[in-house]
């Protein structure tokens, strides 16, 4: 019997790995979805990147923190949606990132306009992964 290797369709930036750690595993043992891990706004530009130039699926979904050092959820957001804009494919692939974030909506802001597709309050994320 011959294993495939599953390429990871969500992709998790959180900068605290209980947070990445529960994420993962529900993605995983409740949904059946592959997902890879990473711990800041860089590393998450990175992998995008080497899926780009290696000509691989692109993550169908991103659940990302927002408040991260360095580059937070909403700058790091900002790069991803300006790589899938430069890509030279017709359709443009499309990615869901999601905002994973303890804030209330009210202090979220229009979410929309930073590039965000929805947001995920810490607090029900089984339910809003779901959705």
């Amino acid at each position: 019997m011959s294993v495939e290797k599953q390429t990871p369709a969500v992709l998790v930036v959180d900068d605290e790995e209980m947070n990445r750690m529960i994420i993962t595993t529900l993605l995983e043992n409740t949904l059946g979805v592959k997902s890879e891990a990473v711990v800041s706004g860089e590393e998450a530009i990175l992998h995008f990147k080497k899926r780009i130039e290696a000509h691989e699926e692109l993550y169908k979904l991103i659940v990302m923190d927002i408040n991260m050092p360095v580059l937070d959820g909403k700058e790091t957001t900002k790069a991803l949606r300006k790589m899938i804009a430069s890509m030279k494919v017709e359709p443009k692939p499309e990615v869901r990132i999601i905002a994973h974030t303890a804030m209330p909506a009210s202090q979220l802001g229009n979410f929309k306009q930073e590039g965000f597709d929805d947001f995920v309050h810490k607090t029900s994320t089984l339910k809003g992964l779901k959705q």
